[in-house]
This record gives C-alpha cells, sequence and structure tokens, in this order.
C-alpha cells in the first residue's frame, strides 16, 4: 500500500537522482548500540565515518561500545589496522 508518506519519500528520492544532486556526508548516527547496531557503527568506523551511537539506556551503549572496541582490537591483532 502506497501512502501519502511514502509518496513523497519516492518523489524525492526519484527527483534526486534525476537531478544528478550527490550529497556527501562524513557523519553517521546509529541509533541502537545492540548486535546490529555495533556491527553498523564499526563497519562505518572502519570506512572512515564519524560515527554517533546512541541507546536506549549506558548499559546497553556500554556494551555496544564494548563490542566495537572489541572488534578493532581484534583486527589490530589480526593487522588489518596499525595503532
Amino acid at each position: 500500500m502506497i501512502t501519502q508518506k511514502s509518496a513523497v519519500l519516492t518523489s524525492f528520492a526519484v527527483g534526486s537522482l534525476k537531478s544528478h544532486t550527490v550529497v556527501l556526508f562524513r557523519t553517521v548516527a546509529v541509533v541502537g548500540a545492540g548486535l546490529m547496531g555495533a556491527g553498523i557503527a564499526q563497519v562505518s568506523i572502519d570506512k572512515g565515518y564519524n560515527v554517533i551511537v546512541k541507546d536506549a539506556n549506558q548499559s546497553g551503549l556500554d556494551r555496544g561500545l564494548g563490542q566495537i572496541q572489541d572488534g578493532l582490537e581484534k583486527g589490530v591483532k589480526r593487522k588489518k589496522y596499525s595503532q
């Protein structure tokens, strides 16, 4: 079912493609620091983006940031990254 909102979003996206407008951004916000959010944040960091991570509570945020840090440390051990 196409709603008015989805039609507007679709026309916006298609209109942007037709006009060849390129929007560059360097900051990514990730809402939710669970397994998926932490993974998205880590890949974004790896690709050079500035990343903002938000979670509903501090313990979830701490856990997600710990997962990101562990992943980056494993990358250093595998020589994917340098310190």
